[in-house]
């Protein structure tokens, strides 16, 4: 959602939606005047953008973030980060800036005076202006509002079928579309459980979902040897309607009581992306940054031990993607690699954001020693798996190591630097730097395997690696 000031003015440059995926989108807008301000909600997509152009300043919001983007004139320009962060690409004298503005800073664009500044923003450590105030109370009726509205959207399942489903060759139609059918109202009958205190038959019922879900799967993996484009199809249509399970439950964090549903969807995401192993390498990297956009949600609403359990979920689930990554045949190691060498960067961004974030009352530090350290690992822990998968690309790669690039991004205005010699990897970013020995690899150790195919609440004494209790 986006709202103007007085004296504003915009156009819609780019409106995109895929038809094969429609929870894929691109928005642009051009901020010609005046004052923007965006909030975005429920991009889940990895291809998702949410984008504001101001004169050669285009500030750029993935997943969920809230900005301000004013412009006094077509020289001068401001993008200020309200929530999570916001990637700025500047171009001055023909130069292209890029950089990462996390919560509580702003980013100051002169072109004229050829001036690029990132500031701590006070109107976020509470000296602000009304206007800031206001969208952030608008914002948080307006969550409620989408909140309702994907509930209602998830009760009424039975409003027909995706159209591949509801072409299933006539020889499966009875138990393959039953089955789906069955699947998610299953899924339905578990949130009404967990609304209504009924946990551990919602749990029931959530296990039922997956294992209806992992039979559609193994049948489109018979169909797909003699019918690979309809089972393609099927399958993408299936994709389709988790991806939409997962856009109506973004906003949903670990401390309410239908967290349970998103693991869920999430687990089974993972189910369908798990015969290419690249694919399957990217959805376990995007829920773990999910987890750390929640860990910045739970910080920011004084949820700091909760916080602190989601950053460390994503610490452990990287170290586990480096350990499988490793184990992969070569043409496999190759696009996982790939994968690998962008996705934590992405998640020191939120890391940041986290340790950066103003206090949620004025007489607390801006985080606590026990969410604080967690974040500290983490980072430590993303710079080192940043550091790896370039050693496991150069292995994978015939050049020479020196004439693999050095690399450097920008985060808050602090650099991430990736210095590649003859015998190591070097990443830092400001005062942090880890070094990888090339000459002497370490494994890390395997964590628990991700994505187990059961559901239970802690207090059932059922295994679980997936549901927490939820919070009062």
């Amino acid at each position: 959602v986006s709202r103007l000031s007085e004296n504003t003015e915009v156009q819609i440059s780019k409106l995109f939606i895929n038809p094969l995926n429609k929870t894929e989108t691109l928005v642009e807008i051009v901020l010609n005047r005046g004052r923007l301000w965006s909030r975005v909600v429920n991009l889940i997509d990895d291809f998702s953008h949410f984008q504001v152009k101001a004169g050669d300043t285009l500030a750029v919001a993935k997943k969920k973030a809230a900005f301000d983007v004013e412009m006094a004139s077509k020289k001068k320009a401001k993008v200020s980060a309200i929530q999570n962060h916001v990637d700025v690409t500047v171009e001055i004298d023909e130069k292209i800036i890029e950089t990462t503005v996390v919560k509580g800073f702003s980013a100051e664009v002169k072109t004229n005076s050829k001036t690029f500044e990132i500031v701590r923003d006070k109107a976020d450590m509470g000296e602000g202006e009304g206007w800031i105030a206001d969208n952030l109370e608008k914002d948080r009726q307006y969550i409620e509002t989408v909140k309702k509205e994907s509930q209602e959207q998830r009760m009424q399942p039975q409003q027909g079928l995706p159209q591949a489903i509801s072409l299933m060759p006539i020889i499966e139609e009875d138990e393959q579309k039953q089955n789906f059918v069955e699947a998610r109202k299953k899924f339905s009958d578990a949130e009404l459980l967990f609304n209504k205190g009924f946990p551990d038959k919602a749990v029931e019922a959530l296990n039922d979902f997956y294992a209806r879900m992992e039979s559609i799967l193994k049948w489109l993996q018979w169909y797909e040897v003699s019918n690979p484009s309809e089972a393609f199809v099927l399958k993408m249509q299936i994709v389709e309607t988790l991806n939409n399970y997962k856009k109506q439950l973004a906003l949903i964090l670990p401390t309410e009581v239908l967290y349970p549903l998103k693991e869920t969807v999430s687990r089974t995401q993972l189910l369908f992306a798990s015969a290419d192993l690249a694919s399957a390498t990217q959805q376990k990297l995007s829920d773990a940054e999910d987890k750390l956009i929640e860990a910045h949600d739970l910080a920011e609403i004084g949820e700091m031990e909760a916080a602190k359990e989601q950053v460390e979920a994503y610490t452990q689930t990287i170290s586990d993607v480096v350990f499988e990554i490793k184990q992969m045949p070569k043409f496999e190691k190759e696009q996982a690699v790939n994968v690998l060498l962008e996705k934590p960067l992405e998640g020191l961004k939120t890391l940041e954001t986290i340790q950066e974030s103003p206090p949620v009352q004025p007489d607390q530090p801006l985080v606590t020693d026990s969410i604080g350290e967690s974040v500290s690992v983490a980072k430590t822990e993303a710079l080192s798996k940043i550091g790896e998968a370039v050693v496991e690309a150069q292995k994978l790669n015939t050049e020479k190591p020196e004439d693999i690039k050095n690399k450097t991004i920008d985060i808050n205005g602090k650099s991430v630097d990736v210095q590649v010699t003859q015998q190591t990897v070097t990443v830092k970013t400001g005062d942090e730097k880890v070094t990888i020995d090339k000459t002497r690899p370490v494994a890390p150790e395997r964590g628990e395997e991700a994505g187990s195919s059961s559901v239970a609440m802690p207090e059932s004494g059922l295994k679980s690696s997936v549901l927490p209790q939820a919070r009062p």
